[in-house]
């Protein structure tokens, strides 16, 4: 009878406990942007399919870590303690990236700078520099550009940073500005 009554006072504060801690055990990439690993400019020539990419261990963004995302212009907005973290993680010129929504790698693309001549067939997230002699960075956030210089123009033409999965991530956090 007292392994009955032990065994139901576990289970009832081991349910009491999770209902208060809102912290889930199992991590979730809601939204988040991942650097790919060793990718700066080693990548350039050949590149995986995505999901083979190897992607470095902590995300660049998070959704906690993001402000908002205007939909119209795919622009992320940072949160200031953003601003100190990225800074930490600069030069990011010439890496790779892989946009993730609801655990599911979405698409990849490269950071580069706005005059830079290389070419990338996914969208590019253009930095603008501080000063030549120093890394580049954009304060206050990152705009996601289309394919360049690749995209023709053609509106017709699917621009694959309008995916669903990355819209319905956004606006279920109530981070999406449109």
């Amino acid at each position: 009878m007292k392994w009955k009554n032990l065994l139901l006072l576990l289970l009832v504060l081991s349910i009491a406990g999770c209902k208060s801690n809102p912290v889930q055990s199992d991590y979730k990439d809601v939204f988040s942007i991942y650097l790919v690993k060793e990718s700066n400019l080693s990548y350039i020539e050949e590149k995986p399919p995505i999901n083979e990419m190897i992607l470095e261990e902590e995300p660049l963004l998070t959704i906690n870590s993001i402000e908002k995302y205007d939909w119209n212009k795919h622009q992320i907005s940072f949160l200031e303690e953003t601003k100190e973290e990225l800074k930490k993680k600069e030069p990011l010129i010439h890496y790779l990236f892989v946009i993730i929504a609801n655990d599911e790698r979405v698409y990849w693309g490269m950071f580069l700078d706005g005059a830079d001549s290389y070419g990338c067939s996914n969208p590019v997230i253009c930095l603008i520099p501080r000063n030549p002699s120093m890394s580049t960075f954009i304060p206050n956030g990152f705009i996601i550009n289309r394919a360049y210089p690749s995209y023709s123009g053609n509106e017709s033409e699917k621009d694959i940073r309008e995916d669903i999965r990355i819209y319905n991530a956004l606006k279920n956090v109530n981070k999406l500005v449109k």
